[in-house]
């Protein structure tokens, strides 16, 4: 697991407005088991012309024998294999 501080840059395409905004910053992979680990990023959201900082918390957990990456409240977000591209489409 790549636990540690990591920076990320992140492309957001809206595809309802037609805009695209990108988000730099970075994040935090913290152990909290052998089957969870916390993921907190922070950053900067360039969107409009305006710079605003936001930040979140996740989890990548283990289930099934593979890797998969849930909102704070444990909800499924996506698979996570390490070393490929996510892409995922947010919901309505």
């Amino acid at each position: 697991m790549l636990l540690g501080r990591w920076d990320f840059s992140r492309t957001i395409d809206d595809r309802l407005a037609g805009s695209r905004s990108t988000v730099v910053g970075s994040t935090e992979l913290t152990a909290e088991s052998d089957e969870r680990v916390r993921w907190h990023e922070a950053g900067i959201l360039h969107t409009d012309g305006r710079e605003l900082e936001v930040f979140r918390t996740l989890h990548v957990v283990r289930q099934d024998g593979s890797w998969n990456v849930t909102f704070e409240d444990g909800r499924f977000f996506h698979p996570w294999i390490p070393g490929e591209d996510v892409e995922h489409p947010c919901g309505a």
